[in-house]
């Protein structure tokens, strides 16, 4: 039996060599160059010295904090076709070309609906329910070489049910800037691994 999955939250992250400028994701700043529509409603912004969080009514946010950018939808719904947020990221690396970035991260938060945590980390993820009983383990991570990137993936028990945080992490360093905008139009792909690789076994 596949159990019902459902998608939380998309999202990448791009890491640089250095600090970045939490002043990028001013939102005036991010509307002059393209990154998102003018139209666009910002509910909120958070600034500091080192950190800086721009949220839209859409629910897409964007952040700085250090040397990572966080581009972050929430979605609360069945996969779709295509994700806003993965344009953005694509339009915010394009207007920061310049920046030197050693790694861009894809990724997907899942909920397996209507499922026992305790029984499903034991039976599906370790298999070993007959030797364990009663298995307490909150969270169990894995990750996998891919050739062009790693894929992790964390199965956590929340308590309310199952959480799937799935990373597809590529380096970049050294790259051409269009290495990212080429991982980012490749997102279609990356998913559809993700659900016949790992949804389909849930």
């Amino acid at each position: 039996m596949v159990n019902k999955v459902e998608v939380r939250s998309a999202s990448v992250v791009l890491v640089s060599s250095g600090l970045v400028n939490p002043d990028t994701v001013n939102p005036d700043k991010l509307s002059r160059a393209g990154v998102v529509p003018y139209e666009w409603s910002v509910i909120n912004t958070v600034t500091t010295e080192l950190a800086a969080r721009t949220e839209y009514a859409n629910d897409i946010s964007i952040s700085v904090d250090g040397n990572r950018c966080v581009f972050w939808e929430q979605i609360e719904g069945p996969f779709q076709p295509a994700y806003e947020v993965h344009d953005v990221a694509k339009r915010y690396a394009d207007a920061t070309r310049l920046v030197q970035y050693d790694a861009i991260g894809v990724n997907w938060s899942l909920d397996v609906i209507g499922v026992d945590p305790s029984g499903w980390l034991r039976d599906k993820v370790v298999g070993l329910g007959t030797v364990f009983g009663d298995f307490q383990t909150s969270q169990v991570r894995m990750v996998k070489w891919a050739g062009d990137y790693f894929f992790n993936i964390t199965v956590v028990n929340d308590n309310a049910g199952i959480l799937l945080d799935c990373n597809y992490h590529y380096q970049v360093a050294g790259n051409p800037p269009h290495l990212i905008e080429a991982i980012l139009d490749g997102v279609d792909q990356l998913q559809n691994h993700l659900v016949s690789d790992v949804v389909s076994r849930v």
